[in-house]
Protein backbone atom coordinates (compact mmCIF):
# COMPACT_ATOMS: atom_id res chain seq x y z
CA UNK A 1 0.00 0.00 0.00
CA UNK A 2 2.82 2.39 0.82
CA UNK A 3 4.28 2.02 -2.66
CA UNK A 4 0.88 2.72 -4.18
CA UNK A 5 0.56 5.95 -2.17
CA UNK A 6 4.07 7.07 -3.09
CA UNK A 7 3.30 6.40 -6.76
CA UNK A 8 0.02 8.33 -6.44
CA UNK A 9 1.85 11.29 -4.93
CA UNK A 10 4.45 11.23 -7.72
CA UNK A 11 1.76 10.97 -10.42
CA UNK A 12 -0.33 13.76 -8.88
CA UNK A 13 2.66 16.11 -8.72
CA UNK A 14 3.74 15.19 -12.25
CA UNK A 15 0.25 15.86 -13.64
CA UNK A 16 -0.09 19.15 -11.76
CA UNK A 17 3.31 20.30 -13.06
CA UNK A 18 2.67 19.12 -16.61
CA UNK A 19 -0.65 20.94 -16.86
CA UNK A 20 0.44 23.96 -14.82
CA UNK A 21 -2.14 23.60 -12.07
CA UNK A 22 -1.36 26.51 -9.78
CA UNK A 23 -2.39 27.49 -6.27
CA UNK A 24 -1.63 24.17 -4.60
CA UNK A 25 1.89 24.78 -3.33
CA UNK A 26 0.99 24.13 0.31
CA UNK A 27 -0.69 20.82 -0.59
CA UNK A 28 2.33 19.82 -2.68
CA UNK A 29 4.54 20.52 0.35
CA UNK A 30 2.35 18.29 2.52
CA UNK A 31 2.40 15.58 -0.16
CA UNK A 32 6.20 15.73 -0.30
CA UNK A 33 6.36 15.52 3.49
CA UNK A 34 4.07 12.47 3.43
CA UNK A 35 6.16 10.85 0.71
CA UNK A 36 9.40 11.45 2.63
CA UNK A 37 7.94 9.85 5.75
CA UNK A 38 6.60 6.90 3.77
CA UNK A 39 10.00 6.35 2.16
CA UNK A 40 11.56 6.31 5.64
CA UNK A 41 9.03 3.59 6.53
CA UNK A 42 7.49 5.78 9.21
CA UNK A 43 4.41 4.46 10.94
CA UNK A 44 1.62 6.98 11.26
CA UNK A 45 -0.80 7.08 14.14
CA UNK A 46 -4.46 7.55 13.28
CA UNK A 47 -4.21 11.10 14.59
CA UNK A 48 -1.27 11.87 12.25
CA UNK A 49 -3.18 10.44 9.28
CA UNK A 50 -6.24 12.53 10.10
CA UNK A 51 -4.08 15.67 10.50
CA UNK A 52 -2.47 15.03 7.10
CA UNK A 53 -5.89 14.39 5.57
CA UNK A 54 -7.22 17.66 7.00
CA UNK A 55 -4.18 19.54 5.66
CA UNK A 56 -4.66 18.08 2.19
CA UNK A 57 -8.46 18.03 2.02
CA UNK A 58 -9.85 20.99 3.98
CA UNK A 59 -13.46 21.94 3.30
CA UNK A 60 -12.29 24.55 0.76
CA UNK A 61 -9.13 24.95 -1.27
CA UNK A 62 -7.71 21.48 -0.83
CA UNK A 63 -6.87 18.69 -3.22
CA UNK A 64 -10.55 17.85 -3.65
CA UNK A 65 -10.96 21.25 -5.33
CA UNK A 66 -8.06 20.72 -7.74
CA UNK A 67 -9.25 20.35 -11.32
CA UNK A 68 -7.74 20.92 -14.72
CA UNK A 69 -9.49 23.27 -17.10
CA UNK A 70 -9.15 23.05 -20.87
CA UNK A 71 -11.51 24.01 -23.65
CA UNK A 72 -11.11 20.51 -25.07
CA UNK A 73 -13.67 18.49 -23.13
CA UNK A 74 -12.03 15.11 -23.77
CA UNK A 75 -8.61 16.35 -22.62
CA UNK A 76 -10.14 17.96 -19.53
CA UNK A 77 -12.04 14.77 -18.72
CA UNK A 78 -8.94 12.59 -19.16
CA UNK A 79 -6.67 14.74 -16.97
CA UNK A 80 -9.29 15.19 -14.25
CA UNK A 81 -9.90 11.43 -14.16
CA UNK A 82 -6.17 10.90 -13.60
CA UNK A 83 -6.11 13.53 -10.85
CA UNK A 84 -9.19 12.03 -9.19
CA UNK A 85 -7.65 8.56 -9.17
CA UNK A 86 -4.47 9.78 -7.46
CA UNK A 87 -6.38 11.91 -4.93
CA UNK A 88 -8.59 8.94 -4.14
CA UNK A 89 -5.62 6.64 -3.42
CA UNK A 90 -4.07 9.22 -1.10
CA UNK A 91 -7.34 9.98 0.71
CA UNK A 92 -8.20 6.30 1.16
CA UNK A 93 -4.79 5.64 2.69
CA UNK A 94 -5.10 8.53 5.13
CA UNK A 95 -8.64 7.53 6.08
CA UNK A 96 -7.63 3.90 6.55
CA UNK A 97 -9.93 2.63 3.82
CA UNK A 98 -7.22 0.44 2.29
Amino acid sequence: MTTEVINAIDKFITISNKYHIDGIASQINVLNELKTKLLKKSVFSEREKISLYQALFPSRGGLSDVNYWNDNFEKRKEVNAQLFEQKNIIANYLLGKR
